[in-house]
């Protein structure tokens, strides 16, 4: 995750965990964020509930990284895990090489495909244009599960998407605005979405398209490290809610 990306997420996961949290329902000022917490608690919720809302705390110390969730919403003893989006790019899924080529070993033929992926790990090379792009496509329904819901046992999966534009360079006002006003889907909606479309614009010789998820290698193959970025969730979630409701 790029340093932008990372210091303007935890904003956001603030400011909402500062309008959410320690609030009653009926208090909160209309908007997307609050029609949020009817879609995942139900419509008929009382008003007068307490509202709970943390940043996620991952279940285990035994591997690095972060939880696919990064704040959980509790109302009426009932909780809820949110990942939150915010601009463009965001990095959904990492992994070690070694988990993840043990991973595609399982599919039809991949012995032909697996050496140019773990070269295209250590080094710059037009991975696009190679039959890997029709190997990750042909298995994208797997490969989407697989980043979804992450590879570590005992971790909690995300029930909702949060998105949001990009709060940079934004003033008080504004960024409230952004952060209130974000689009949801839960996690069904958008694994279909993710399935069934793919990126809007061209992405780069050294990455492949997976639905609407783009594969890459990790900072540019400085690491032997397979990453997966949503190029847009903004966009793709609007989609979603537009559709949806």
């Amino acid at each position: 995750m790029a340093q932008g990306e990372s210091i303007s997420g935890n904003k956001v996961e603030k400011e909402i965990i500062k309008f959410l949290d320690n609030k009653l329902l009926i208090d909160l000022k209309d908007c997307r964020l609050k029609q949020l917490i009817f879609h995942m608690f139900g419509l008929n919720i009382s008003q007068n509930l307490k509202i709970s809302c943390k940043k996620y705390k991952k279940k285990s110390t035994s591997y690095k990284g972060n939880p696919k969730p990064d704040i959980q919403i509790t109302l009426n003893k009932i909780k809820k895990n949110i990942s939150i989006k915010s601009g463009k790019g965001n990095s959904l899924h990492e992994e070690p090489l070694k988990t993840f080529l043990n991973f595609l070993e399982n599919f039809d033929n991949s012995n032909k495909y697996l050496d140019i992926i773990e070269n295209h790990l250590k080094k710059a090379i037009n991975i696009r244009n190679t039959d890997v792009s029709i190997f990750f496509d042909k298995n994208k329904i797997k490969i989407i599960k697989r980043v979804l819901n992450g590879i570590y046992p005992g971790e909690e999966v995300v029930d909702f998407y949060y998105a949001v534009l990009s709060i940079k360079d934004q003033n008080t006002e504004v960024t409230s605005d952004v952060i209130q006003n974000g689009f949801f889907a839960n996690k069904n909606e958008i694994e279909n979405f993710m399935i069934n479309n793919t990126p809007n614009a061209k992405g780069q010789s050294g990455t492949c398209d997976v639905g609407t998820l783009r594969y890459q290698s990790y900072n540019r193959n400085k690491y032997p490290k397979p990453q997966f970025k949503w190029p847009n969730p903004y966009k793709d979630i609007k989609k979603i809610r537009n559709k949806n409701d």
